[in-house]
């Protein structure tokens, strides 16, 4: 028998086969029948061209403060051989307002402390002008205290002597001599008043002394009949029980 060819092969093949297994093209299905996971897809890619297109236009607008800035040589030869030039833009962009920052972070920290210095320059000018002031009372009040002074110490002065002449007076006079008849009767009348009063001191002492002595002789007295009180009752208790054990052999007997 003769070998059959691979084509009629493959055609008895599919004649042998049903329809509904026979592989057939894939329709496509009409847009407004597409279901929302493609949409949302769309939705995505339209965001991902506006945001190309922002950047884009950034690189553009970049491109305008390239041209006003002073790069070197090397940075553009990176932004032209390099297949992403963005990155390096991005890069030489930040240094460039980094600095920009910096300079102007200095500027404002230069002019803080100015200002900072000339508020403590004016403070110790104004501590100053403080101090002159008050040095300037000072002495003014100082003169006006000599001039009162120099008024007044005269007077002072004088009262002080006034006194001085009184006190030598007074003590004059208290040194003078008294008439013989006034002094001796006084001196009398004070011997006598002296007298009585060491009589008197003497009757009080002994009065005290009789007085304490009697007081003694009672303390004394009023002790031993404690005594003999105490002594009594140690008799009588130790007597008790001799008389109740006479009893009660009396009654056994």
């Amino acid at each position: 028998m003769k070998k059959m060819s691979k084509s009629k092969k493959s055609e008895r093949k599919l004649s042998g086969r049903k329809l509904s297994e026979r592989k057939l093209p894939k329709r496509k299905l009409p847009e407004r029948n597409l279901p929302e996971r493609n949409l949302s897809e769309k939705k995505m890619s339209e965001k991902k061209m506006s945001e190309k297109k922002i950047k884009a236009d950034k690189i553009k607008a970049d491109k305008n403060v390239f041209g006003k800035m002073n790069l070197s040589k090397e940075i553009q030869k990176r932004i032209s051989s390099e297949k992403d030039p963005e990155i390096v833009m991005e890069k030489a962009l930040e240094n460039y307002y980094g600095g920009q920052k910096r300079r102007y972070e200095n500027a404002l920290q230069k002019e803080i402390d100015n200002n900072i210095i000339e508020i403590q320059r004016r403070h110790i000018s104004d501590l100053k002008d403080q101090l002159e002031s008050s040095n300037k009372n000072y002495e003014e009040l100082m003169k006006t205290y000599q001039a009162y002074m120099l008024q007044v110490q005269p007077l002072v002065e004088a009262a002080q002597l006034q006194k001085a002449a009184e006190l030598r007076l007074q003590e004059e006079k208290n040194a003078e001599p008294k008439d013989s008849k006034e002094y001796s009767n006084e001196s009398k009348e004070k011997i006598k008043e002296e007298i009585k009063e060491e009589i008197k001191g003497e009757m009080r002492e002994e009065i005290i002394e009789e007085i304490r002595k009697e007081k003694a002789a009672e303390d004394a007295k009023v002790e031993e009949i404690e005594k003999e009180k105490q002594n009594e009752l140690k008799n009588s208790q130790a007597s008790e029980p001799e008389i109740k054990t006479k009893k009660w052999y009396e009654f056994w007997k």
